[in-house]
């Protein structure tokens, strides 16, 4: 199972899910569980697992690349804001320069 991609979150609850309610109907019926079924419900909770943990690394690329682009909007405003301020400051120096002669 090296370099599978994890199952999605729901696919994985799903089958978590249904591999408990197999095992409390083989409970209540007074029934043996079958062997299998309490490695398949361990290897489901655990599918469960690492879907949740691809989709909060997932998450938190996605709040990163997000930073990122904030970072980049604020600098660029940071930068016109600069700019149209020494626009400004060239517009007195030269109506100053106008009203000298």
């Amino acid at each position: 199972m090296t370099g599978a991609q994890p199952p999605s979150v729901a696919d994985a609850a799903t089958a978590l899910r249904n591999k408990a309610a197999a095992l409390l109907a083989a409970k209540r019926s007074g029934e043996a569980p079958p062997p299998a079924a309490l490695t398949d419900g361990a290897v489901a909770a655990i599918s469960l697992k690492a879907a949740a943990a691809g989709a909060a690394d997932a998450a938190e690329a996605a709040r990163a690349a997000a930073a990122t682009a904030c970072e980049a909007a604020d600098a660029g405003g940071l930068a016109l804001q600069t700019l149209l301020y020494e626009a400004r400051h060239y517009d007195r120096e030269i109506a100053a320069c106008w009203a000298f002669r």
